[in-house]
């Protein structure tokens, strides 16, 4: 697909717009870690913020292997 995992002067997108065509980890914030709030039933929801912190969680790590 011709995009990299991630921007190397800015993993985290904080300091430009987020791309996920271009970096795969700016798909994180831009549309996964945004589902959460879209589900509708109370089983959903709480499937939806269960998964929410475990793609965190996973997110989270991922950073930090690159910043550190």
């Amino acid at each position: 697909m011709g995009s990299r995992l991630y921007d190397l002067a800015d993993p985290e997108g904080k300091g430009r717009a987020l791309d996920d065509g271009r970096n795969a980890f700016d798909h994180f914030p831009r549309k996964l870690l945004t589902l959460k709030g879209t589900f509708k039933t109370s089983t959903g929801q709480k499937l939806a913020k269960e998964r929410h912190n475990r793609v965190l969680e996973f997110y989270r790590g991922m950073l930090a292997e690159v910043q550190g």
